[in-house]
């Protein structure tokens, strides 16, 4: 229970750090401001959009393409005859 209540205490210490950090002024700007601007930045939005992009796909990557056969059953006759000694040589 100890470990929970300081996992909780440094997690509030963070985000205190954190608040407070962005609300510094730097410039003449709050610090919040500048990170605005890099997350609005076009090459910053490319990285999202790619990183999204790659997610997305290998999150589908092992879904039903429509056609009623898992992608598990796609397997070949001699593959699955394979898998079979494997499982077998376990026992």
């Amino acid at each position: 229970m100890i470990w929970l209540m300081k996992k909780i205490l440094g997690f509030g210490v963070l985000a205190a750090i954190v608040f407070f950090g962005l609300q510094f002024q730097l410039g003449g700007r709050p610090v919040k401001e500048y990170v605005i601007d890099f997350c609005r930045s076009p090459l910053v939005q490319e990285a999202v959009r790619q990183t999204k992009d790659a997610v997305v796909s290998y999150l589908h990557k092992d879904v039903d393409s429509g056609d009623g056969v898992a992608p598990m059953d796609r397997i070949s006759d001699e593959e699955r005859k394979e898998l079979e000694n494997v499982l077998k040589e376990q026992r």
